[in-house]
């Protein structure tokens, strides 16, 4: 007990008052006043403190939450003509025309002079609505080997954000897998976009080749297709 907390004890003990002399009591009703006037000061600062904290919380839950449905917005593309477009005509397989100082033969990669380049076809999968990549062209899915890159690309990349069940999976899948690798406006490099079919053993075969167009004609073939049938 601290000696103010004994003296406002005192205080409060009418029997105790009486028996000091009249100096004492003022000074120690004085002592018992400045106690509860700082301890009410303390309890209104906590009070603030407590309230100020609350509001805090509350303004960066309500940011929070507004960042967390502007990205839904914008990864569903909600409210726009690309609403509504079947997930596997917006998340596609694609097929570049490259050239590059490794290729694949037999058993692995063969890499060449760096400077004696060899024409490959990279494949990739890409979000043409946004222009994402997942992850990008010349990353190998599986090895080399083009049966084996169409069945990793599709059970790795395309099928878990086609075939995401709900709302928040396919979110998910959007935010881990489809919001890094962009295809920018410098990067005029063109490819196709690939049509499939999978069988029960998720093999992939390739049933279509678009023409050979940059993902900005890409895009907007998909966006003449489908907000005219929003109209």
């Amino acid at each position: 007990m601290t000696n103010a907390e004994l003296i406002a004890l005192i205080g409060d003990n009418e029997a105790a008052l009486s028996a000091l002399p009249d100096n004492l009591r003022e000074a120690v009703l004085a002592a018992k006043k400045e106690k509860e006037d700082s301890d009410r000061r303390l309890a209104e600062a906590r009070e603030k403190a407590n309230i100020d904290a609350e509001r805090e919380r509350e303004e960066e839950d309500r940011i929070r939450r507004e960042k967390e449905e502007e990205e839904r917005k914008e990864l569903l593309c909600i409210g726009t003509w690309a609403e509504n477009i079947p997930r596997n005509r917006r998340f596609v397989l694609c097929e570049r025309d490259w050239q590059c100082s490794a290729e694949y033969v037999t058993g692995g990669w063969r890499y060449r002079d760096p400077h004696e380049l060899v024409p490959v076809k990279e494949l990739c999968a890409v979000d043409i609505v946004r222009g994402y990549m997942s992850p990008y062209f010349g990353y190998y899915c599986g090895d080399g080997e083009e049966p084996h890159q169409l069945k990793s690309w599709w059970k790795e990349r395309l099928k878990p954000v086609i075939m995401s069940e709900t709302t928040d999976s396919f979110l998910t899948r959007i935010r881990c897998y489809w919001y890094f690798f962009k295809i920018y406006e410098r990067e005029k490099f063109p490819f196709r976009i690939l049509t499939y079919g999978v069988d029960e053993r998720g093999v992939v075969n390739i049933t279509g080749r678009s023409e050979c167009k940059t993902w900005q004609e890409h895009r907007a073939d998909l966006e003449k297709e489908f907000a005219k049938g929003n109209e």
